[in-house]
């Protein structure tokens, strides 16, 4: 039962617990009914705090690996027939700006237990540098070839090789996100920016702005065609168009909200260094609306007498902007709906049907 690890500071350490044991048991080193040692001994064995062990072995429960008694103790559990399916996840969950894949995890888990699937999760998968990314990425190198593996649900975009091993993979997978390739389910972003640009002429708003993040994406261009073709109709001259890339943003998504402060800021000075602002901002996510309202707030910019923000955002999952928005929500329930459904259709061996899959939201109140 012994785990050989060296804690790293940067990571949670029941993670890396987890991850460890959850090994032991995937090659069989800790062999099905076995029990465990109780939580004070594994925390000792393994150098961590009991809170650490407690932790670690929950979510292990949760994956479907373990089996806790209060009385009798913890166990390895039998092999009892359901499916494997992987999240693959490019961000790091624990990431501050990460809610909305924590949610989306958390839902998935929630829908996989009706088909008799347990999920197991990949994340980090954009990071090409961290010990622990490229430990996880091995760890699903390795579970592709499990017999128990019935497929994947891939979430934002992974690095290279592991995008290489999981579009020559057989399994059935449904993509989340401007990923290419059949399966995919995607939020319609054009469809978001069109409506936020006739509901901002609505109310009388003619000089807009379009703070973007989706840049990063090779190739995605659906959210800029949104945005010119809602404003060709509306008759706004190109002049009253802004496009503002928030820089600094990678694929792992990390600090959004800091670049987004940031990118915020510079745009302000330039509105009075040449006399003009827009009186309508679009902000295509709740993170992105995080750092632009803080440095709107900063700047005493009056929202929504000045300039209207429209931001999408997550049902259910709410933020402090510093700054009134109208919002536009998207069900992240709604998302999972779609994306199970997509699921099992890829593993019946089904193709038909236009690719990506479009969410669409709706403004609030």
């Amino acid at each position: 039962m012994a785990i050989n690890i060296k804690i790293n500071p940067i990571e949670p350490a029941y993670r890396q617990v987890e991850r460890s044991l959850r090994r032991l048991i995937q090659t069989g080193k800790t062999q099905a009914m076995a029990r465990l040692p109780t939580t004070a001994e594994l925390a000792i064995e393994w150098g961590v705090s009991r809170n650490t062990a407690q932790k670690a072995l929950k979510a292990l429960k949760e994956e479907g690996l373990l089996e806790r008694n209060t009385k009798k103790g913890t166990f390895v559990k039998r092999d009892n027939g359901k499916g494997v399916v992987g999240i693959l996840i490019g961000a790091n969950l624990m990431s501050e700006d990460a809610y909305f894949y924590r949610a989306l995890t958390h839902e998935i888990r929630q829908a996989a237990g009706s088909h008799n699937w347990t999920c197991r999760v990949y994340d980090q998968l954009s990071d090409g540098k961290s010990r622990e990314a490229a430990e996880t990425k091995a760890h699903l190198l390795s579970d592709l070839t499990n017999h128990a593996f019935k497929g994947m649900i891939w979430i934002g975009f992974p690095s290279e090789d592991v995008t290489r091993a999981v579009l020559t993979s057989h399994l059935p997978r449904v993509m989340f996100g401007a990923a290419s390739g059949q399966g995919s389910v995607d939020i319609d972003l054009k469809s978001y920016v069109s409506s936020a640009v006739e509901y901002a002429v609505g109310e009388g708003r003619k000089k807009i702005m379009y703070l973007r993040t989706h840049h990063i994406v090779p190739g995605y261009q659906w959210d800029i065609d949104g945005f010119r073709e809602a404003s060709a109709k509306s008759r706004l001259t190109q002049k009253d168009m802004w496009i503002c890339p928030v820089k600094g943003i990678a694929a792992m998504k990390r600090d959004t909200g800091a670049y987004a402060y940031k990118q915020m800021n510079l745009e302000i000075e330039q509105w009075r260094a040449k006399g003009i602002k827009p009186d309508a901002i679009i902000v295509p996510d709740d993170i992105t609306m995080r750092g632009g309202g803080h440095a709107l707030a900063e700047h005493k910019i009056k929202v929504p007498e000045e300039t209207l923000v429209i931001c999408m955002t997550n049902k259910g999952i709410n933020h402090s902007y510093d700054v009134p928005v109208v919002k536009y929500e998207v069900s992240v329930a709604g998302i999972v709906k779609v994306l199970i459904e997509t699921f099992l259709e890829q593993m019946d061996g089904k193709n038909a049907g236009e690719w990506p899959r479009w969410i669409k939201g709706k403004f609030s109140g």
